[in-house]
C-alpha cells in the first residue's frame, strides 16, 4: 500500500487533491474494489481513450464490440462472431 500511495501521489497535479485523498482513504481501509473501479474509470480509461484517438486515425469509426464474458469462452465466442460478420 505504501508503494502504491507513492505512485498515486504523483498523479495529484493531474487529478487534484480531493480525488487523491479519496484514493488514499480507500487504500488505508483496504477498500480495493472502489479504489480499482475509480482508478479505472477516472485515470486509466480516459488516458487509454486519449492515447487511442491520438495514435489511431481510424479509431473514431472503429466498430465497438461488447464483451459479454471476459473469460476464454466469451472471447472465443466474440472472435467467432467477428469472423462471421467480417470474414
Amino acid at each position: 500500500p505504501a508503494a502504491l500511495m507513492a505512485k498515486l501521489e504523483l498523479l495529484r497535479d493531474l487529478h487534484g487533491a480531493e480525488r487523491i485523498d479519496q484514493w488514499a482513504e480507500h487504500l488505508a481501509r483496504g477498500a480495493w474494489h472502489p479504489l480499482v473501479r475509480d482508478l479505472l474509470e477516472n485515470h486509466y480509461d480516459p488516458a487509454y481513450r486519449k492515447s487511442l484517438f491520438r495514435n489511431y486515425r481510424e479509431a473514431p469509426s472503429a466498430e465497438v464490440v461488447e464483451v459479454g464474458e471476459a473469460g476464454r469462452a466469451g472471447f472465443l465466442d466474440l472472435a467467432r462472431a467477428l469472423v462471421r460478420a467480417h470474414g
